[in-house]
């Protein structure tokens, strides 16, 4: 019987992640961000959203940029782990 592998992200292993806060972000500050990959769009109260994906980082990479983003002072919506 063949077994599905399953890669659950750990302390040390990589994975992307879609992060979505409330306001607007500039697209250059992807760099700022590990080199996420940043897009604007609209709730559906229509005030603006950014959503950023971000390449594979761990879980320290991942701290460091939501810890970016509180000091911003922008909400955050959601964190999403991208198979």
């Amino acid at each position: 019987m063949e077994q599905q592998s399953h890669r659950e992200p750990g302390m040390a292993s990589s994975a992307s992640y879609q992060i979505t806060v409330l306001g607007r972000l500039p697209d250059h500050w992807g760099a700022w961000f590990n080199g996420s990959t940043i897009r604007v769009g609209h709730g559906r109260e229509g005030s603006p959203h950014t959503t950023m994906t971000c390449p594979e980082i761990d879980q320290a990479q991942l701290l460091g940029i939501l810890n970016r983003l509180n000091s911003l002072n922008l909400a955050l919506l959601e964190v999403i782990l991208l198979e």
